[in-house]
């Protein structure tokens, strides 16, 4: 446990701070935006119909499963950012791209739950075809995935150095 405190008061905790911040603030204003431009005109064509910009809330989570339960989703929510918050701290110093997925996940997670305190649903924007809304906390939270899946499955495993029992007859 103290190698966890000692994590963070390392200076290897100030760039995932900066990048979770970043992100949060970028989230932030982009919704913000779109609240108060695209809001009155509902939808925005900026490439035909592969990519527009369409006013969409989110009370639910995920392609709006669980609608309707915005504050109850809060608690699960919380208790998984500070899972991540846990596991960032816990392995920092250890591998940049996990450093950087778990900080996508953090900052993506944290930008979703301001506006789902704040405002009871979270607001997406982005559309393509055959795929619901989403915006830029959406965005970090699968690239995050992505980086930790590709983590999982692709990272160098280091050989064990347990012999392995035999059995005697």
């Amino acid at each position: 446990m103290s190698e966890f405190f000692a994590n963070l008061r390392s200076r290897h905790i100030i760039w995932p701070l900066l990048v979770t911040a970043l992100i949060i603030v970028s989230d932030q204003i982009t919704k913000a935006f779109i609240v108060e431009w695209l809001k009155p005109q509902g939808s925005v064509s900026i490439i035909g119909d592969l990519l527009r910009l369409t006013f969409v809330t989110n009370s639910g989570v995920a392609f709006g499963m669980l609608t309707g339960m915005p504050y109850l989703l809060a608690i699960p929510i919380v208790i998984l950012i500070g899972v991540i918050a846990f596991y960032l701290v816990k392995t920092l110093g250890q591998s940049f791209l996990l450093t950087l997925a778990l900080t996508l996940e953090l900052g993506g997670a944290l930008g979703n739950l301001i506006d789902r305190i704040r405002l009871g649903y979270v607001v997406d924007f982005v559309k393509v075809p055959y795929w619901p809304a989403f915006n830029v906390a959406d965005s970090c939270v699968v690239i995050g995935a992505i980086g930790l899946a590709f983590i999982l499955l692709w990272q160098e495993r280091e050989p064990s150095t347990a012999k392995p029992e035999s059995s005697q007859s």
